[in-house]
């Protein structure tokens, strides 16, 4: 994912600058106005997928929640079965499965139980 980000930004670099170069300022401005506006509207459009997927990523950096520990959040109980970046999967005593958004994670208290 790092590397995709850093290949975007390099990209987006090289042509501000070549722009710059061939003096095409209001292309430029244009171009860079253009920019502002689609990613408002693709944040916004994305909005719940992006939370999601930003949660993922900071419960992936907690040592302390890992696959196998026991634990109880938003009135369920289990093993931890996986944890991605869309999704928190919990295997149940009674071997039911339960898909939790990564969001609800982060913003419910999570005990696990040792």
């Amino acid at each position: 994912m790092m590397s995709r980000i850093a290949a975007v930004v390099v990209v987006l670099i090289g042509l501000y600058i070549s722009l710059g170069i061939l003096n095409l300022s209001k292309t430029l401005t244009s171009l860079l106005a253009t920019a502002g506006v689609a990613g408002l509207a693709i944040g916004l459009a994305l909005q719940n997928t992006l939370s999601n997927t930003v949660a993922g990523i900071s419960l992936s950096f907690r040592e302390k929640i890992q696959i196998g520990n026991w634990v109880e959040t938003n009135g369920h109980s289990g093993e931890v079965m996986d944890i991605n970046l869309k999704e928190f999967v919990i295997k149940e005593a009674d071997n039911n499965i339960v898909i939790l958004p990564n969001k609800m994670i982060l913003e419910n208290p999570l005990k696990i139980i040792l």
